[in-house]
């Protein structure tokens, strides 16, 4: 699937990539500029995974009908299925900025040593959500879908989710997340870590595996100040998921592959916010072994639709849409599937029934 565009190719968060890396641009970035050609690279990553075992029609909407969308003279099916691909539900807009909200934090003790202060950060979310939603509201992102926010309520006129109930609820969970977090143990654990032992906090980073890129961005990977163990934390603003013991393990090869640091000094903890509750993950050889399985066995399902392997070439009658049409409720792609009548989003950026 190729594109044409007068602009470079910006790795843009691939630019903040950690040391140690050893990047090989071939492999690292997806997007990768030859003469004015952009290339759709295979790679793996645990969203992608999420995504293609949810809908397939769905998943060939964000990783293929979207490429090139960035492009004002793209098809407008490439357009729309690269808009669509950027859109937040207002529970996954809050969780990112949750965690940008403790990414800045964290930056700060690391880089100015100043330690956390909970009024801070609670003023710092209330901008970021109100600014976010006037984003939305306004239709910012028709010109820059990668870069404002665009909430899938507002996209979609879903008028019950975005009641004065169910918006002070995500406003709640955003608070009582960043409370969990600063009255968890971590503000005063990393103000003891010097600033070389942070070895990354929410920057994209990779890994090969079989030649493959798999993608890989911890929200938080640090030395502990008593022993020198790696650790690596996940913070959760919602429910558990059957997936996130494996993000975690793949945090882990990571670490091994890219830091050389072995599974015995690695800590894998999954903190869940709001919860205020924390949980430890095995990250041993073993474990390591069975998320490289995983991850092979979901690359080959992935792979196995493609018409063209080595150019991850595709078509859309290999990736039928979903039995369960439930979930299509809540499927930022629906409009591509169903068509825009009576969307409202869709009206608003102009595109053609």
């Amino acid at each position: 699937m190729l594109a044409f565009d007068t602009r470079p190719c910006k790795p843009t968060s691939l630019q903040k990539h950690q040391p140690g890396s050893q990047i090989d641009p071939w492999r690292q970035y997806p997007c990768l500029l030859v003469g004015r050609e952009l290339i759709n690279h295979f790679s793996w990553s645990n969203s992608r995974a999420r995504l293609f075992s949810t809908c397939l029609r769905a998943y060939w909407w964000r990783y293929y009908a979207h490429w090139g969308g960035w492009a004002t003279n793209a098809p407008l099916e490439a357009r729309v299925a690269y808009r669509l691909g950027k859109m937040d539900s207002l529970a996954s807009w809050a969780g990112k900025l949750v965690h940008d909200v403790i990414q800045e934090a964290i930056e700060d003790i690391r880089d100015r040593g100043r330690p956390v202060d909970g009024e801070r950060l609670r003023v710092r979310a209330r901008a970021l959500l109100r600014a976010g939603w006037a984003e939305s509201r306004r239709g910012a992102w028709i010109d820059r879908p990668k870069w404002k926010i665009n909430l899938r309520e507002h996209y979609f006129g879903d008028d019950e989710a975005l009641s004065r109930e169910r918006t002070d609820a995500i406003a709640h969970r955003v608070y009582s997340s960043l409370e969990g977090f600063v009255s968890g143990p971590y503000p005063d654990l990393l103000g003891r870590v010097s600033p070389g032992g942070f070895r990354n906090i929410e920057q994209l980073a990779s890994l090969n595996l079989d030649g493959k890129t798999v993608y890989v961005k911890p929200d938080l990977a640090f030395h502990h100040p008593d022993d020198d163990m790696l650790w690596l934390v996940d913070w959760k603003t919602g429910a558990s998921r059957a997936e996130d013991q494996l993000q975690l393990a793949t945090y882990a090869l990571f670490a091994r592959e890219n830091w050389g640091v072995e599974p015995s000094n690695v800590k894998g903890v999954l903190v869940y916010l709001a919860a205020g509750e924390e949980r430890t993950v095995p990250v041993g050889p073993a474990d390591l072994r069975r998320a490289e399985d995983a991850i092979r066995q979901s690359m080959t399902t992935m792979l196995q639709l493609l018409d063209d392997k080595e150019r991850n070439l595709g078509s859309i009658d290999q990736f039928p849409p979903t039995d369960e049409r439930t979930r299509c409720d809540t499927c930022n792609f629906q409009q591509l599937c169903f068509g825009t009548a009576g969307i409202p989003g869709a009206l608003r950026a102009g595109d053609e029934e």
